[in-house]
């Protein structure tokens, strides 16, 4: 790219989330990789990553550890990110303060080297573990919820009008 700022394109599409570098690595192939391989020793995995990256891009195998926090240290307040100084969320079902707290989808075990992956948050969903029949009377009383706040706001827009209406007609008789 130009060291010209002038030379820069003005706008940048924001679709291509997931690719970088033009295009020519789409990192979601990784993580998928990586979740496969949770349990593993970690010098095994990337040495395996590091053969499938292009030799064109291996000045950039870094990016690998934008995914992997690889070296961390065990404290008594929990995983220590070297990198970053910040504790790593081991536990999502807890909130945590980001100031001193990072979260990571993976990490190398210090103590055995394995590929650890973290759970995810649990779930929100009200809907979570209903069956058929809840379900059905949720989304009904969902949608009659909805119905409700539009004739409601149907009926706040037509007081409304009709305010403008009145006032509109008072004023013009003042006249």
């Amino acid at each position: 790219m130009s060291e010209d700022m002038d030379e820069w394109p003005q706008k940048e599409s924001m679709k291509g989330g997931k690719q970088f570098y033009n295009g020519k690595v789409h990192y979601g192939l990784l993580v998928r990789f990586l979740r496969t391989r949770v349990g593993e020793n970690w010098d095994q995995i990337y040495h395996e990553v590091r053969e499938r990256i292009p030799s064109d891009l291996l000045q950039h195998q870094q990016w690998v550890e934008w995914f992997v926090v690889v070296k961390v240290e065990r404290r008594p307040e929990g995983l220590l990110d070297l990198r970053h100084q910040k504790y790593l969320i081991t536990d999502t079902s807890q909130e945590h303060e980001f100031s001193t707290y990072r979260y990571s989808e993976f990490y190398v075990d210090p103590d055995t080297n394995l590929l650890v992956r973290v759970a995810d948050r649990p779930s929100q969903r009200a809907t979570k573990g209903m069956d058929a029949a809840e379900l059905r009377a949720y989304r009904k009383e969902e949608e009659q919820e909805r119905l409700g706040y539009l004739r409601s706001k149907k009926e706040a827009e037509q007081r409304s009008q009709e305010w403008v209406e009145f006032t509109l007609k008072k004023h013009n008789e003042k006249d």
